[in-house]
């Protein structure tokens, strides 16, 4: 079950009765909301089915059609249980989104907000709010934290998603709200039900047209329905979505505005309302509204960057992936690539290091390239190997050695020589950053490090020992 923050999605648990947990300062505040199916059940379909697909059809082309959105929403929440529970909060956004990119960015600007538990003020939350953007498959969350002296400091924190998945929810595109609020798109749930449209269930669906209206409708029994309205006039998007259970009431609304040819949402609002074991009734209410959006429109500046999520100079930085903290002095460290693996692709040029292959030595022959260091012994024992099976190599592979490390030119040379290293040696120049950035675009993950390829020179094998080499060879020649 999905519910939103903001105008972006947080991701809550389904039971019975559903629960959202919001940590606020050490204590939780439970938002307790209908249960909706998360899937479609299977069921006859009463009435025109092909109504289904009009729908998911045309609620498809707009949804898809959004490709950038930027601009502004209010929101305010709200919710009482009995005399013991009041909170309300509201709050200002400012977002980005850019589908191509696979980037959104918002802003918080906390407004007002109140909070009794049990007859209990809670501290103000307003500095603790925060502002978050997803982009290159990395999150980030800026934060800021009131001090004892009443002081706000700010930090930022930069994650993967997989580490980032325990704060950070995944489905952080603005157009969540278009889609079913159980999760899902509303053009899969709808072709889902179109294609098993005669399968038998113990409850039936049942869909009909009322001008440009589309009522879909799943009645389990008297006490339990669930009905969504969707408008084709308005892209087929829901325009409501009414759920009724025993002991409980969930209705959203949903109003929408044209740009460009575009329906994208004006407004939305969730009521809830679910009885008690003690008879108490907790209600809840969720109200969002969109201002300035701007729809299809190239950016005219990066929206992306943590200037835009409100970062400033001398804030704190923790960037989990690569385990470092420091203080923001206008550059981000750099977030070194995964090694690359090589095989199946053409091989690099050999050029950045210092080692040049004329054609007429590599025509019609493999090439094997060593990736080493003379300081440690086993890639010094690996060349010396190499060395011994000169002659046998020269007839099928050219051979050349990159010295993977900073080193002095002149010993490096002074080695080779007196070990009688009959190949072509290079070596990465540059500092140690640049030089990891190197190897990893070459895939090396440790020393020493062979590479080969076939005639062609595309990588067949790569990271083998030395002693595999042969057997490498023969099944090339095989081929």
């Amino acid at each position: 079950m999905w519910d939103c923050k903001c105008l972006f999605p947080i991701k809550l648990g389904e039971t019975e009765m559903l629960r959202s947990t919001f940590i606020i300062l050490g204590f939780a505040v439970l938002i307790i909301v209908v249960p909706l199916t998360s899937q479609p059940c299977l069921a006859i379909v009463q009435g025109d089915a092909e109504l289904l697909k009009i729908v998911a059809l045309k609620h498809k082309s707009n949804f898809e059609s959004i490709l950038t959105w930027k601009g502004e929403a209010f929101e305010e929440r709200t919710a009482t249980q009995g005399d013991w529970y009041d909170y309300m909060m509201k709050n200002k956004c400012t977002f980005a989104y850019d589908q191509l990119r696979g980037a959104v960015r918002w802003n918080k600007e906390p407004q007002e907000n109140h909070c009794i538990n049990h007859g209990e003020p809670q501290i103000d939350i307003l500095a603790n709010y925060n502002s978050e953007m997803f982009k290159d498959q990395s999150y980030y969350k800026y934060n800021g934290y009131e001090q004892p002296d009443k002081s706000v400091i700010h930090g930022l924190v930069i994650d993967s998603p997989k580490r980032a998945s325990g704060w950070q929810e995944h489905g952080l595109d603005p157009r969540y709200l278009f889609n079913e609020p159980a999760g899902g798109t509303v053009h899969g749930k709808l072709m889902f039900l179109y294609n098993n449209a005669n399968v038998e269930t113990s409850y039936d669906y049942y869909v009909k047209r009322e001008g440009d209206l589309v009522i879909l409708q799943v009645s389990r029994d008297e006490a339990r329905t669930h009905k969504v309205v969707y408008d084709l006039s308005r892209g087929g998007n829901v325009v409501e979505d009414y759920n009724k259970t025993p002991t409980a009431e969930n209705i959203r609304k949903y109003e929408y505005e044209e740009k460009l040819g575009i329906w994208i949402l004006k407004s939305y609002k969730r009521t809830n309302s679910s009885h008690r074991k003690n008879g108490e009734v907790y209600k809840s209410t969720i109200t969002i509204n969109w201002s300035n959006s701007v729809v299809n429109v190239p950016f005219k500046e990066d929206e992306f960057t943590v200037e835009k999520l409100g970062v400033k100079h001398g804030d704190s930085i923790s960037d989990h992936r690569i385990n470092k903290g420091y203080r923001y002095e206008g550059v981000l460290a750099e977030v070194l690539p995964e090694p690359e693996a090589l095989r199946g692709k053409q091989l690099p040029q050999t050029d950045g290091f210092g080692i040049t292959l004329p054609p007429e030595s590599t025509e019609d022959k493999m090439i094997l390239l060593c990736f080493w260091d003379m300081k440690q012994r086993p890639a010094r024992q690996c060349v010396r190997e190499l060395a011994n099976r000169v002659d046998d190599l020269n007839k099928r592979v050219a051979t050349a050695l990159v010295h993977a490390l900073p080193a002095d030119p002149n010993v490096l040379k002074e080695w080779t020589t007196n070990s009688k290293i009959p190949f072509p040696s290079g070596m990465i120049a540059g500092d140690a950053g640049k030089v990891e950035i190197i190897l990893r675009k070459w895939g090396v993950r440790g020393l020493p490090w062979l590479i080969l390829t076939d005639k062609k020179h595309i990588v067949r094998a790569e990271g083998f020992s030395i002693s595999e080499l042969d057997e490498r060879i023969m099944v090339l020649i095989k081929e």
